[in-house]
């Protein structure tokens, strides 16, 4: 047969390209974006620390915010409870007291106001959900730490964000995390978080989560600060309060308005100066008998901010505490910081005097926490000889801590309990091998 004989039968089909065998690679999602989000970020709050902070009859453990539209005089209303059961108000341009109320003789766990403002309800357990002001969705913070947001319509579930200790402390142990703390405030923030979780009934811990005016942002408290996250790209896009290491902020409300005193003014030719918002958070603490208050401007004095932003407004009269064991105040709120304190060791008497002039935010806390019996029972659980011993005494000098915590007092008496203390053995961890402990704390006036 000759090689060039033409092939017999019909002719063969092109050939094709091979065919995927198996289901199809899923298309890769594109990623939202929320258009101006810049200008809806410019109408939060964005200061590292809190401006200022207002003193309270007792410890402060809800609040809510109205703002009323009033051409002629228009106000922002604080509502906040107390642990005791009372509610106040207070109005924003200079929070000025209004009135004090007797609702409760038992702690409030709920607060909530009506748009007009005529109405104020409280409820002795909180179990309440947060709607957006679009309608859109609702979000819930539960006893887990989880913050799910659902969509209102269809109830379903559309986002979720964990906030439980294991969480926070893989946060805590990547080296690139941007919100890795110093590993000794670490440890005193969680020491609160467990005792928040011991759910003391007089002290409601359940921090809330909020919407901002768009409905585009939740807000909410968290151990490392509070947190500004964007639902519809999915990410934490702020964190304010960080470095406000002795609050752990709970509840809040938010005012995104334009206070009366810049208010949109006519020029002379009749052309109006556009006024910017001036947003704020307002705040509470665990234990604290603070609001405290968030906005774009930080302290105008940030380096030495506990001596001049905390005001130290009027306390109430002592009678009108319902708590037994109240302490009685009178004239302005340094009676209430001591001068000194004798702190009662399972090796000895350390006596310390108070810097309370110099310090008066650091010595108002310790103190707070010193007649709560926070310190009852408080291991040394780390000495290093010939440096410290926690809660954080120094035994030589520490230049290298400059500007990083504050001096808050000294030992008058009981160096050689302090040496004894120093001197007890530890493990690699410096943790010392026999338990030393705080057995109590006295404090002079």
């Amino acid at each position: 047969m000759a090689s060039d004989e033409a092939d017999v039968g019909p002719p063969r089909p092109p050939p094709e390209e091979e065919e995927t065998v198996g289901p199809m690679p899923p298309k890769k999602k594109k990623r939202k974006v929320l258009e101006f989000e810049k200008v809806y970020l410019d109408s939060l709050p964005s200061a590292e620390m809190y401006e200022w902070s207002y003193l309270h009859r007792d410890v402060v453990t809800q609040v809510a915010k109205l703002a009323i539209a009033d051409r002629d005089a228009p106000k922002v209303h604080i509502f906040n409870t107390s642990h005791a059961g009372t509610e106040a108000m207070h109005i924003m341009e200079g929070i000025e007291f209004v009135k004090h109320y007797r609702a409760h003789l038992g702690p409030v766990d709920g607060l909530a106001v009506n748009d007009s403002g005529s109405l104020c309800s409280t409820i002795s357990r909180d179990k309440s959900a947060k709607v957006s002001p679009d309608g859109k969705h609702f979000v819930l913070l539960a006893p887990d730490r989880k913050i799910r947001v659902f969509q209102f319509r269809t109830g379903k579930l559309v986002r979720t964000y964990e906030e439980t200790l294991e969480v926070i402390n893989d946060i805590q142990k990547a080296d690139d995390s941007p919100f890795k703390l110093e590993n000794i405030d670490f440890g005193r923030r969680m020491a609160i978080e467990r005792e928040m979780e011991k759910g003391e009934e007089d002290y409601p811990c359940n921090p809330n989560v909020i919407f901002d005016e768009t409905g585009n942002f939740i807000i909410y408290a968290t151990l490392l600060g509070i947190k500004m996250v964007n639902i519809v790209t999915n990410r934490a896009v702020r964190v304010v309060g960080k470095v406000e290491n002795t609050e752990r902020f709970l509840r809040l409300a938010l005012y995104q308005g334009v206070p009366k005193a810049k208010r949109a003014r006519t020029a002379a030719g009749g052309e109006s100066k556009p006024v910017e918002k001036d947003p704020t958070l307002i705040c509470t603490a665990y234990k604290k008998d603070r609001l405290y208050l968030f906005s774009r401007r930080e302290p105008e004095d940030a380096e030495d901010a506990a001596t001049g932003r905390d005001v130290f407004n009027e306390k109430p009269r002592a009678d009108e505490l319902m708590s037994a064991d109240a302490v009685p105040i009178t004239g302005t709120a340094k009676h209430s910081m001591a001068r000194g304190a004798t702190i009662h060791t399972t090796l000895g008497d350390i006596e310390v005097k108070l810097y309370m002039d110099e310090c008066p935010k650091t010595v108002e806390n310790f103190t707070g926490h010193s007649r709560n019996g926070y310190y009852d029972g408080l291991l040394f659980h780390r000495v290093i000889k010939g440096f410290m011993l926690q809660f954080f005494v120094t035994t030589t000098v520490t230049p290298w801590l400059d500007g990083k915590h504050t001096v808050f007092g000294r030992v008058t008496k009981g160096m050689d309990v302090v040496g004894l203390i120093e001197k007890v053995k530890t493990d690699p961890g410096d943790r010392p091998l026999q338990d030393v402990k705080i057995m109590n704390i006295v404090l002079t006036f």
